[in-house]
């Protein structure tokens, strides 16, 4: 009786590596950019749910101040007081959000009470080497992204 071997043979393995080789040099770029695409759209998420929540917080008039978004140092800080500085700090919400995004314009939000609305609008670019996502807050309040 003739036996059959079974098994692969050194060329189909190595063909095989090559293979394995290949994809994966094409999709780890591809991944690694969706991941500062995805990096970048969480942070401004973030950013403009930090905003809504200020602004919720002076509508209702919480611990009867105003509520406000501080930028600053890699985080958000939800505040409550008429500025950053002369806030109460027992109050602030801090977010950290990646160390790979920088941001431009306005760093700091104040909305007023009942209304929700800013003294002035404002702008804020949140930046990462994917691309640039903007902010931009009228003096209504209005939000948009």
């Amino acid at each position: 009786m003739l036996k059959v071997k079974k098994g692969f043979t050194l060329v189909e393995l190595v063909l095989s590596l090559v293979l394995i080789a290949g994809i994966t040099a094409f999709s780890v770029p591809v991944f690694q950019r969706l991941l500062v695409a995805s990096d970048l759209n969480a942070s401004t998420d973030m950013l403009v749910h930090s905003l809504r929540r200020a602004q919720n917080l002076s509508r209702s008039v919480k611990y009867d101040e105003s509520w406000g978004v501080k930028l600053v140092n890699g985080q958000i800080v939800i505040f409550a007081g008429v500025d950053y500085v002369s806030r109460d700090t027992a109050f602030d919400e801090v977010y950290d959000f990646s160390e790979a995004i920088n941001f431009t314009g306005d760093d700091e939000f104040v909305f007023s009470k009942l209304s929700g609305e800013l003294g002035t609008s404002g702008s804020v670019s949140l930046v990462n080497s994917f691309g640039v996502n903007v902010v931009d807050v009228s003096t209504f309040g209005r939000i948009d992204y």
